[in-house]
């Protein structure tokens, strides 16, 4: 207790201040208690929030039990109280008044059940209370502060809160209850935000049928190898460590990297082969084959120069084949492969009339350039989703501790040779957290299970193609090893 009056107005002011500028909620909590007993010699005490018609305790002291209990420990240890007229704190808040009383055992104003029980299962003695509602501008009452056992200044023993504790608690309480406003803003905004981010994540994983929990997933091993990195101990990584605020922007960043992808149409980012688009232009093209098969078989059985239709017939089902390997993903095609094409497209076969074609110059050059699935041109689409997200992220008025996740975001493509895209950084230009970022959506990327354009792939192949990627400077070599070892893929390859 602060003895001096000055020397308590001067601590009044300087905790009601301190308490402005904390955002945590729970800790705010655990001050505006320990504050309110200091100011008072309080032995112990409890803050309750409202919600609705109940009052939750949130926080509890009690220097005589020891105890120092917060959140769901405190709820376990009282339970809500009723906002009603028969109980002290739920008439303090029903009314929004202070209420002192002497000696809850001698008190017939309220039912002291509650505090009575209490004493019985821990041998504890209360005998003042001051209960004073934590009222926000407008007259809300938003919860109560209660205080048990003022120690006498003279004794140490428990005895009445005097009248100038009452008045001190009052003003405190005002600047307490304005600071636990401000930290549930905080907080709603916090889990506004939040919620904001999944729900575009969401949204982007549930575009595609085959990348469904794309984004989920990096977020989650976003914020994995983040701390992984931050509990390395050996390496050239021993030094980096992440603060809470910059581990929040790192899982931030991986729910929103692939946000730009609301631009993607659906037909590229589902591209299973070279031909597939707004429809299926394999199915075009199978037509036509069978059509030139129909018409030799006819020939064959009519007995029209059996021989060499069935040479043509023989020819046309290998080709055939060859145009519908050659519309599965995969690099572009060497020079040998594409004059093929062009061969089977000039083709008759005996059937067909000079202007018909079984290949178009359009699927000839789909077939022949695609890397992947996707045609430069479609490749071009599916990197713009970087550009996007980074002009849609600056949008956002993140708060100054969130100020980097539109460049990080953004950055998952860029390599640290200058090799990457959309601006071509280095690795003078690119953050830990970028680099985090960039290594866990490639790892991300080679170990699902879903892609339309690949199988998954065998432990050893992934590690081998992420240390390739770190060999030629792509991807972080230091953070790539973490990512391995933490994956437990460190021994693979």
């Amino acid at each position: 207790m602060v003895a001096d009056e000055h020397a308590r107005l001067r601590r009044l002011i300087e905790v009601t201040t301190a308490l402005s500028i904390e955002r945590d909620l729970e800790v705010l909590l655990d001050r505006i208690l320990a504050c309110a007993r200091e100011l008072t010699g309080a032995d112990a005490g409890t803050v309750y929030t409202r919600e609705g018609d109940r009052l939750h305790p949130r926080v509890i002291h009690n220097d005589t039990l020891g105890l120092r209990l917060r959140a769901a420990q405190a709820e376990d240890r009282l339970g809500p109280v009723a906002v009603e007229p028969g109980n002290v704190s739920g008439y303090a808040a029903l009314h929004g008044k202070t209420v002192h009383v002497a000696d809850v055992y001698r008190s017939e104003e309220f039912d002291f059940q509650g505090p009575r029980r209490y004493d019985a299962q821990t041998g504890y003695r209360s005998r003042s209370m001051l209960v004073v509602p934590l009222t926000e501008p407008g007259g809300r009452v938003i919860g109560v502060l209660q205080l048990l056992n003022a120690r006498q200044a003279e004794t140490g023993q428990p005895g009445p809160f005097r009248d100038e504790d009452v008045e001190l608690v009052e003003a405190f309480a005002s600047g307490a209850a304005a600071a636990l406003r401000n930290a549930r803003l905080v907080e709603d905004l916090r889990a506004t935000l939040e919620g904001l981010v999944r729900a575009l994540g969401v949204a982007i994983d549930a575009k595609s049928r085959y990348t469904g929990s794309h984004v989920q997933r990096v977020a989650e091993l976003n914020v994995g190898l983040a701390q992984a990195i931050h509990r390395c101990e050996k390496g050239a990584l021993a030094g980096v460590r992440f603060g809470e605020e910059e581990l929040e922007e790192i899982r931030l960043a991986g729910w929103l990297h692939d946000i730009g992808k609301v631009t993607t149409p659906v037909y590229v980012m589902d591209k299973a082969n070279r031909l597939q688009g707004f429809f299926d232009r394999i199915e075009v093209i199978r037509e036509r084959f069978r059509r030139v098969e129909a018409v030799l078989l006819e020939r064959i059985r009519s007995g029209d120069d059996p021989e060499e239709n069935a040479r043509r017939l023989d020819a046309v089902r290998e080709d055939w084949a060859f145009v519908e390997a050659a519309n599965r993903p995969g690099p572009p095609m060497d020079r040998d492969r594409e004059l093929r094409l062009k061969r089977i497209a000039s083709e008759a076969y005996g059937v067909l009339g000079p202007e018909e074609r079984l290949l178009t110059p359009e699927e000839v050059e789909t077939l022949a350039r695609s890397r992947g699935s996707l045609t430069p041109e479609e490749m071009e689409q599916m990197r713009e989703h970087v550009v996007w997200t980074a002009r849609m992220l600056r949008q956002i008025p993140f708060p100054p501790h969130l100020s980097r996740v539109p460049e990080i975001a953004s950055a998952h493509h860029e390599r640290l040779d200058g090799t990457g895209y959309p601006e071509g950084r280095t690795a003078e230009d690119l953050p830990m957290a970028a680099r985090i970022l960039a290594a866990v959506d490639v790892f991300e990327a080679l170990t699902a299970a879903d892609r339309p354009y690949k199988p998954p792939l065998p432990p050893e192949r992934v590690v081998r193609i992420l240390r390739e990627d770190a060999a030629r400077r792509k991807l972080d070599p230091d953070v790539v090893e973490v990512l391995l070892e933490w994956q437990g893929l460190a021994e693979e390859g």
